[in-house]
């Protein structure tokens, strides 16, 4: 959930750069035309914002239940594979049993948490889509406001190492 969070949110701020690119574009060069750049905290939002932080506990709440379950898949196939690897005793029927169901849950495990990713993707789409348009908005209007023609996302420059 939290990548499908953090590419919708790169997807805004690109987009607000593709306009101040565009608009730059359109608007004769100035010969002392000055740079500006805004730097935002996007993963601040969810915390920040209260609108967005109701609608994030919200989700939480609504895939709590997979969470568990996840939990609990994890935690079997870690004590099979605890059992068969400590399974002195074990005839070779019941390792290659073992084995199976080991690999029958981490089968299990990934399809499920597959199909919720791409469901908690589509549910925080649904949630705080209109939200993220209205932050858009914003920004895009604060930055004309106060001149500044490139966003960038803390979170983005830290993971490249530029920050």
């Amino acid at each position: 959930m939290k990548k499908h969070f953090l590419c919708a949110l790169l997807f805004i701020v690109m987009a607000l750069m593709a306009m101040s690119a565009s608009a730059s574009a359109q608007t004769p060069a100035a010969t002392d035309a000055k740079t500006k750049i805004g730097i935002i905290e996007i993963a601040a939002f969810r915390v920040e914002i209260g609108e967005l932080k109701v609608k994030y506990e919200k989700l939480q709440t609504e895939f709590a239940p997979l969470q568990r379950e996840l939990e609990n898949i994890a935690a079997s196939i870690e004590a099979k594979q605890k059992t068969l690897q400590e399974g002195k005793n074990l005839t070779p029927q019941q390792a290659a049993k073992l084995q199976g169901d080991i690999q029958g849950l981490q089968k299990e495990a990934q399809r499920k948490q597959e199909d919720g990713a791409a469901t908690a993707g589509k549910r925080e789409q649904e949630e705080t889509g209109t939200t993220y348009e209205k932050i858009s908005k914003f920004l895009e209007q604060y930055c004309t406001q106060k001149g500044i023609t490139q966003v960038l996302e803390a979170g983005k420059l830290r993971e490249s190492g530029l920050v």
